[in-house]
C-alpha cells in the first residue's frame, strides 16, 4: 500500500508534463484566484421560446436595416452583455439563412454548454484542482494511514502551494521595508559618527566638546553592538566604524542586509508548509531561492490579455491593423484562440507596465471601442502595477546591497 501511495503522489508529474518554460510553469501550476477568474467566460442563461422569438425578430430587422438602434451585428454585439454575445455570433454564422425559434434555442443551449465546458477546463488546469484530485487518490489508497500523517497539514500544504505567488509578494514588501530601514539607519549612524569625529579632530573644539563627542561615540558603539550582535567580527567593525572608518560601517551594513536576505530565503517565521511550498515554487520557476524568484519576476516575466472576435468587416480590418502595429511597435506575441486573440507581452516588469499603457493608448488613438478588451487590459495593467509595488522596493534595495 505504501507503494500505491507513492505512485499516487507521483501522479503530480501530470500537472507539469506539458509546461514549456519556467515562467509559465509556475503561473499555470499556481495561478492566483484573480488569474483564474480572468480566464473564465460568462455562462449564458437559458432562454425560452418567447425570448427566442424576440431575438429572431431583432435579427430580421438588422438584416433589413430597419432596426431603430442596431445597424449591424457589431452594434448588437457591443450592446449585449457578456453572457448574451453568443447571439451576435449566431447571427453572423447564420447570415443569409432562414432562422427559426427552435434553431436559436439550440444555439443558446450550445453556447451555454460551450461556456460551461470552457470554465470547467480552466478550473481543471489549476494546480488546486489537479492537486486535489491527486490528494483524493492518495487518501483513498492510504485510508487510515493518511490520518497519521496529519490530514490538516496535507490540506494546508496544498493551500500554501496554491498561494505561493501571493505570499512572495507579501514577503517582498516586508523585505523591501527591512532593507530600506537598515540602509537608512546606517546612513544616519555614518552621518552622526562623521560629525562627532570632526568635532574630536577640530583644533577649535573645547575639551568639554571633545569629551562629549567621545561619550556619544561610545553610546553609538553600544547601540550598534546591541542591535547587530556581540560577535567578535561585529565588535571589530563597530570599533573601526566609531573611529571614523566608513568602510567598516558599510561592511556592517552589508552583513545586516545579508542576514535579512537569508531570513527571506529561508522563510524565517513561516510555517513549514509555507517554506516547503516556496521551495517547490522556486524549483518549478527555475529559481535558486526566494530572492531569485523575486528577481525573475522583475526582470523576466510575461503578462497576457485577450481581445474578443468582432463580427463587422470594417472593424475586422481595424483590429487586424491594430494587432499588426502592436506586434511591430511593442513586440507583442499574438495567438488565436476559441475566445479571441491572446496577446503576450514579455520582458522586465517596468517595461511590460509601460508597454501595456502604450498599447491601450494605441487602441484608443486608432478608434477602437471595445469595453471588454479595455477592461481586460486595465486589469492586466493594474496587475503589473501591483507587482511593481510589491517587488519594486525590495528589488531596488537588493540591487543596492549586492
Amino acid at each position: 500500500r505504501i507503494k500505491d501511495i507513492t505512485k499516487a503522489f507521483q501522479a503530480t508529474d501530470d500537472i507539469v508534463g506539458s509546461i514549456k518554460d519556467s515562467d509559465s510553469i509556475w503561473k499555470r501550476l499556481y495561478p492566483s484566484k484573480s488569474d483564474v477568474e480572468l480566464l473564465k467566460v460568462t455562462v449564458p442563461e437559458l432562454i425560452d421560446t418567447t425570448k427566442a422569438k424576440e431575438y429572431v425578430e431583432t435579427l430580421k430587422q438588422i438584416d433589413a436595416n430597419t432596426h431603430p438602434v442596431f445597424k449591424s451585428y457589431q452594434d448588437l454585439h457591443d450592446e449585449l452583455k457578456d453572457g448574451e454575445k453568443w447571439i451576435a455570433q449566431y447571427a453572423q454564422e447564420t447570415k443569409g439563412q432562414i432562422r427559426s425559434t427552435d434553431d436559436l434555442v439550440k444555439a443558446n443551449q450550445q453556447a451555454r454548454a460551450s461556456a460551461l465546458a470552457h470554465n470547467e477546463s480552466i478550473k481543471a488546469q489549476t494546480f488546486s484542482a489537479k492537486a486535489g484530485k491527486v490528494a483524493l487518490q492518495a487518501l483513498a489508497i492510504a485510508g487510515n494511514m493518511i490520518a497519521m500523517w496529519g490530514i490538516t497539514e496535507v490540506i494546508t500544504l496544498f493551500h500554501d502551494l496554491a498561494t505561493a505567488s501571493d505570499r512572495l509578494k507579501e514577503s517582498a514588501e516586508e523585505l523591501g521595508s527591512a532593507l530600506s530601514s537598515t540602509r537608512s539607519d546606517f546612513d544616519d549612524y555614518k552621518k552622526r559618527i562623521n560629525e562627532l569625529q570632526d568635532i574630536i579632530k577640530s583644533d577649535s573644539s573645547s575639551y568639554q566638546e571633545t569629551y562629549d563627542a567621545r561619550q556619544q561615540l561610545l553610546g553609538i558603539q553600544d547601540e550598534l553592538i546591541e542591535k547587530y550582535g556581540d560577535e567578535a567580527e561585529t565588535i571589530r567593525l563597530v570599533t573601526e566604524a566609531i573611529n571614523g572608518n566608513n568602510d567598516a560601517l558599510d561592511k556592517l551594513s552589508q552583513n545586516k542586509a545579508k542576514e535579512i536576505l537569508k531570513d527571506f530565503n529561508e522563510g524565517t517565521g513561516k510555517k513549514w508548509t509555507e517554506r516547503f511550498a516556496d521551495s517547490i515554487a522556486n524549483f518549478f520557476s527555475g529559481s535558486k531561492n526566494n530572492v531569485d524568484r523575486m528577481v525573475n519576476q522583475m526582470e523576466d516575466t510575461k503578462i497576457r490579455f485577450r481581445i474578443e472576435p468582432v463580427y463587422d468587416q470594417d472593424l475586422n480590418r481595424l483590429y487586424a491593423d491594430f494587432q499588426k502595429k502592436a506586434k511591430e511597435i511593442f513586440d507583442v506575441q499574438i495567438e488565436s484562440t476559441d475566445i479571441g486573440n491572446t496577446f503576450t507581452v514579455s520582458g522586465d516588469l517596468d517595461e511590460i507596465y509601460n508597454k501595456l499603457q502604450n498599447i491601450k493608448s494605441l487602441a484608443q488613438d486608432m478608434g477602437i471601442e471595445n469595453s471588454s478588451f479595455f477592461n481586460d487590459l486595465d486589469r492586466r495593467i493594474n496587475k503589473a502595477k501591483d507587482s511593481l509595488d510589491s517587488y519594486g522596493e525590495a528589488y531596488n534595495q537588493y540591487i543596492l546591497s549586492t
